[in-house]
């Protein structure tokens, strides 16, 4: 099989690609989210926020994702991620953390990020 047939895959077969990196603590509670969650995948987006910035959204889904859609299924859950926002996301962490005040959630680090 040479290198291009690889890497074709059939319409109904996600993509399986990994956009982010998780810690063992993000598995652990997406898994635990999913658990008794009307939904059966993650959708992570990027969206605008102000005139100049950008927050990450996850959502708990359950319709079908896009052709298009980047999935994610090698966490024991399926992550989905749309192409636009791959660009966003692509190369960042995605942490769980309890902070000293006793609040927890989730930690993006992400190298694409411009600090203001």
């Amino acid at each position: 099989m040479s290198p291009a047939e690889s890497t074709v895959q059939e319409a109904d077969e996600p993509s399986n690609q990994s956009v982010v990196e998780l810690t063992d603590a993000a598995v652990a509670k997406f898994i635990s989210f999913l658990k008794d969650a009307p939904g059966d995948h993650i959708r992570l987006a990027v969206k605008r926020e102000g005139p100049s910035g950008f927050m990450y959204d996850l959502q708990i889904e359950s319709p079908p994702w896009s052709d298009e859609d980047l999935v994610d299924k090698s966490n024991g859950f399926t992550m989905v991620v749309s192409p636009r926002d791959s660009i966003y996301v692509d190369g960042a962490t995605i942490d769980w953390e309890t902070r000293p005040d006793g609040t927890e959630g989730f930690k993006f680090h992400n190298p694409n990020a411009i600090e203001q």
